[in-house]
């Protein structure tokens, strides 16, 4: 019986971790581990796991993230490592529903970032698109340098007016300082 477990980073445990890991270098090439060494890294998120028993089919996190609009601060989730161990079985579909409801409930502006060839997806489970919206969003890394990318951006309106900024200024430009969320 597939069902999805909410908990918080520094919830999981052993067995989850090593999983999570073994797919975000598959799905993401990435090099880090989540670890007890790194823990900043994921344990103030939010994941969800889908799982069958205590098989993990697919997993996602919403990570507290600050964007700056000049001096104003906003606090945003960022949706992030949003993976379905088997594509084509509605496991993502799933995932991601888990995800949309949980965020409308707490009323918080939510952005993922994809490439185009996953935005169908999102824009599937319930999400609005902005094409090219990475844009928007600028990394300022530890010496102040600023890094732009390009992509999509998927979101979900919260309580705050960072996504109608967006949508109605195509100049408007947000730093934060966490890569890759």
């Amino acid at each position: 019986m597939l069902e999805i477990e909410i908990k918080e980073g520094n919830k999981l445990n052993q067995d989850e971790l090593n999983i999570i890991n073994y797919w975000r270098k598959k799905e993401f090439n990435s090099d880090t581990e989540w670890n007890e060494t790194n823990k900043k890294s994921f344990y103030d998120d939010i994941v969800f796991l889908l799982k069958n028993g205590e098989e993990i089919l697919a997993f996602g996190r919403l990570r507290p993230i600050s964007v700056y609009k000049e001096e104003e601060k906003l606090d945003i989730w960022g949706i992030a490592t949003i993976v379905s161990t088997e594509r084509g079985k509605g496991y993502g579909k799933e995932l991601m529903r888990a995800i949309r409801k949980y965020i409308e409930k707490n009323k918080k502006t939510s952005i993922g970032f994809c490439g185009e060839k996953n935005t169908v997806f999102y824009e599937k489970c319930g999400f609005g698109i902005l094409k090219d919206g990475q844009k928007h969003f600028v990394y300022v890394d530890d010496s102040d340098k600023l890094q732009f990318e390009q992509g999509d951006v998927f979101y979900l309106k919260g309580y705050d007016n960072l996504a109608d900024l967006l949508l109605k200024d195509d100049k408007s430009v947000f730093k934060h300082y966490v890569p890759h969320w």
